[in-house]
């Protein structure tokens, strides 16, 4: 059988059950905060997208009131 080196028991290298028992816990403890940080992060990364479209759309909308009030400066001469 081939086995990949973390599923192999630790006690097969002379570790205690209790230890490898501790290091699979804290091993899916830090699975589960990377989880948790992940999901963080995409949430960011999609209020940071909603947020340049905002600055797009503020951006054309001041653009084109710009247009419309130098356009009727000119007009105006």
């Amino acid at each position: 059988m081939n086995y990949h080196l973390y599923e192999l028991p630790l006690a097969c290298f002379g570790v205690g059950l209790h230890v490898y028992t501790q290091l699979r816990s804290s091993a899916n403890s830090l699975v589960q905060v990377v989880e948790i940080h992940q999901g963080n992060f995409e949430g960011i990364v999609t209020e940071l997208r909603e947020i340049k479209s905002e600055i797009r759309g503020l951006r054309t909308e001041s653009q084109s009131i710009l247009k419309h009030l130098f356009g009727r400066q000119e007009n105006d001469k």
